[in-house]
């Protein structure tokens, strides 16, 4: 017996409808499952991407300013005074700092420049110096005269580009050419024969032995 076609009908809308309704739900999972994967593959990227990247933006926090061993090194040798020493050359008695020469005396015999009207600046053949260790002063000893038999000393302070004249009690001293070429610096300054610095911030200003010392 032949069943009715309504029945199959029915069944066969049944059939279909659970069929859409069935792979509809499964479409969904797999749509649902991809936008996973993508959105997990998106944020691993950003991740991966904060901690691998060069980018040169400043950080949020601040970076303390390290010197580096060339401004160190750099630093150090701007600190180190320049060396003092003295030239004589084309009968010129000059006083080198670095780079820098300042001329203190000429030989009048060896230039043929006149000494008229001067009090200091000449000298009469050799001519005695020496340097005090930390390269503040130079001593000299000026002959003004051809056949003299003693010098009158000087002290040239380097830092203040000033020439003093080795003096005691108030008077610029004579100076035995034996004294000036002996003369030495110290730890409390310039010391000449039997007479030393009464300060050594002013080496040129002398006492003997006997007098007290003025450390003022």
């Amino acid at each position: 017996m032949n069943t009715p076609p309504v029945k199959k009908c029915l069944f066969t809308k049944y059939y279909w409808y659970n069929y859409f309704i069935m792979e509809g739900s499964r479409h969904e999972k797999a749509v649902l499952t991809a936008v996973s994967y993508v959105l997990g593959f998106t944020a691993a990227y950003i991740l991966f991407g904060n901690f691998t990247s060069t980018s040169t933006s400043t950080p949020a926090f601040p970076i303390a300013d390290t010197p580096n061993v060339a401004s160190v090194i750099s630093a150090t040798e701007a600190a180190v005074p320049a060396a003092t020493k003295t030239v004589v050359a084309n009968g010129e008695f000059s006083v080198q700092i670095g780079s820098e020469v300042k001329l203190l005396s000429v030989n009048v015999e060896e230039t043929n420049i006149s000494s008229d009207g001067l009090t200091q600046g000449f000298h009469y053949g050799d001519i005695s110096s020496v340097v005090s260790g930390d390269g503040k002063f130079v001593f000299f000893c000026e002959k003004h005269a051809s056949d003299a038999e003693t010098c009158l000393g000087y002290v040239y302070d380097t830092e203040e580009d000033v020439i003093y004249p080795v003096s005691k009690s108030g008077t610029q001293v004579q100076i035995s050419h034996k004294s000036a070429e002996e003369a030495i610096f110290t730890a409390v300054g310039l010391k000449i024969g039997s007479n030393y610095s009464a300060n050594p911030a002013a080496p040129w200003v002398l006492i003997s032995e006997a007098d007290a010392l003025d450390l003022q």
